[in-house]
């Protein structure tokens, strides 16, 4: 099978491809940076050096090409500028309907896009699911839902099979992002503050279970395919998640007992999502947390993953090994 991705350089990107190739898949990788040229190479890969707003390069790349993988995005849910909104309008709407079109004419077969629950927004009511009509408020959550919009509305009148994924808060080794570094290095000095003593659920997912997912939609070769949430089978409380991670920091000799929890009532923390939104457009930084991120921890997270198991024979890997694996990576990186 010949596979197109692109993001492989990324932290899921770098996960999916190790299992891609133990499957001895005809891989060509699609990257911005010419320096992970030579060793993608080295593993097997064929390299092409492109943008994703370059149709023209797209089809040329995609002609004989079975299945795309389309990794690529960008995002941070605190940001809430018109100069971030456009941004991922460029990369997560644009760039998404560009190389579906270039899929499209080079006849690719099927196309598997990586999104995420942020289309669905921050707010929740109850369990959701596929079915669920979506709220997007912030301008990472709003280039999420219409990139799908925009996948649906160019794929509507081909023969392109369109395999949507929407992860929850992906998790595991090779992680870098600042979240969870900070919420490591608050457990480490033995307090942290939680919006209303960390009382609100929260739903993770293993790397390795994305990972997973795609390979599933990869080998799926009936005509079901659509929309499907990725996620652990059950939520956490996010003081349940704390203990969690301080339990591997305390496996893995880094703190010797777990923290502190401080309850922050949730108008306090208003006010400081509007003191840090006002302090991030003086210094022209992104903020440490703004109201809108406020509200959106404020809510139960729960979804349900039916229609994936159903239909693509999806089971999670259990979080709390991906928050060991984590831990363990983040310390031989001397991140933490």
């Amino acid at each position: 099978m010949k596979v197109f991705i692109t993001g492989i350089t990324g932290f899921i990107g770098l996960n999916l491809l190790g299992k891609l190739l133990k499957k001895n898949n005809n891989l060509t990788c699609y990257i911005r940076n010419s320096k992970y040229k030579s060793e993608l190479e080295k593993k097997g890969c064929k390299v092409v050096i492109g943008e994703l707003s370059d149709y023209n390069k797209l089809v040329k790349s995609l002609k004989r090409i079975d299945v795309v993988i389309h990794l690529v995005g960008i995002g941070n849910v605190s940001e809430n500028s018109d100069e971030a909104y456009k941004l991922y309008q460029k990369i997560n709407v644009e760039g998404t309907k560009t190389i579906a079109e270039a899929s499209i004419k080079a006849k690719v077969k099927k196309f598997i896009y990586l999104s995420s629950v942020a289309a669905m927004g921050s707010y929740c009511n109850g369990i959701m699911d596929e079915n669920s009509k979506p709220n997007p408020v912030i301008p990472y959550e709003k280039s999420k839902w219409e990139s799908e919009l925009a996948l649906h509305e160019t794929s509507s009148k081909s023969k392109l099979k369109v395999f949507i994924l929407r992860p929850t808060w992906v998790i595991g080794k090779g992680d870098r992002k600042k979240d969870i570094i900070r919420l490591v290095n608050m457990i480490k000095k033995g307090f942290v503050p939680l919006l209303s003593g960390g009382k609100f659920h929260t739903i993770l997912v293993s790397v390795d279970s994305v990972s997973d997912a795609i390979i599933c939609c990869l080998n799926k070769n009936t005509k079901i395919f659509g929309t499907y949430i990725i996620s652990d089978k059950k939520s956490y409380k996010q003081r349940e998640l704390v203990n969690m991670i301080a339990n591997s920091l305390i496996k893995n000799n880094i703190i010797s007992r777990k923290p502190i929890i401080i309850p922050i009532p949730e108008p306090l923390m208003l006010v400081m999502g509007d003191i840090f939104e006002y302090l991030a457009k003086i210094f022209k930084t992104q903020p440490f947390i703004s109201r809108k991120r406020v509200y959106s921890m404020s809510q139960d997270r729960n979804y349900s993953i039916s229609r994936a198991k159903k239909e693509l024979g999806f089971s999670p890997k259990p979080v709390k090994l991906s928050i060991d694996d984590e831990i363990k990576w983040l310390k031989k990186q001397r991140k933490i």
